[in-house]
């Protein structure tokens, strides 16, 4: 979240004066907004398909012969730059605003389950997901920065995302000697690392 922040006044009048600087402006300070992925993707989508339509809009009326040049100017030529900046620029917004969108449905299931789970071990946190270990961690470390989590961080070294007023558990920093109650072997089970039986494949605790 590093950089000067826009306001909205500029992001307007940039966006009126140079069209282009405006949709780059809009999709960056949308997407700044922190806990409002969801929302700001469809507001993003929606102004990429309205932009959309225009630029066809404005096509069909160069076409039929609707819209009128200056003598020297070329009516293909203006076709082309607004079917750049109208269709390329509303191409640009819809594809942010899915992406955005998608970060948000994700940022949201994983603080479902961070919250729902008994205490803050990643390896519980990312198989509940699905994900990989290392994604989970990425993802959590990132959402802990931005303040999904207030008053909580993500402790990399235990493989644990401390929460206020939530247990934390120091068993899991360590690696434990465990017996599977199915075939009977010893193992030591990692922290993050699989939680089944290596010989059997049986759940272990």
């Amino acid at each position: 979240m590093g950089g000067k922040r826009v306001s909205w006044g500029i992001v307007v009048l940039l966006f009126v004066l140079f069209f282009p600087a405006g949709i780059w402006l809009l999709a960056s300070k949308m997407t700044r907004e922190k806990g409002r992925e969801r929302e700001n993707g469809k507001g993003l989508k929606w102004f990429g398909w309205t932009l959309i339509a225009l630029e066809a809009l404005y096509i069909i009326m160069g076409l039929s012969g609707e819209l009128t040049v200056e003598p020297g100017e070329s009516l293909a030529g203006g076709l082309i730059l607004m079917t750049a900046l109208l269709g390329g620029g509303g191409a640009f917004m819809v594809w942010k605003g899915t992406v955005y969108m998608a970060r948000g449905a994700m940022y949201a299931r994983y603080a479902a389950i961070a919250h729902a789970q008994p205490d803050g071990s990643v390896h519980r946190i990312a198989e509940a997901y699905p994900a990989r270990y290392d994604q989970a961690i990425r993802v959590l470390k990132q959402m802990a920065e931005d303040g999904y989590f207030p008053g909580g961080y993500l402790d990399e070294a235990r493989g644990e995302l401390v929460l206020p007023g939530r247990r934390t558990t120091p068993e899991l920093s360590k690696p434990r000697r465990i017996t599977c109650p199915n075939c009977g072997a010893h193992q030591t089970l990692e922290a993050g690392g699989a939680d089944s039986c290596e010989y059997c494949g049986s759940p272990l605790e």
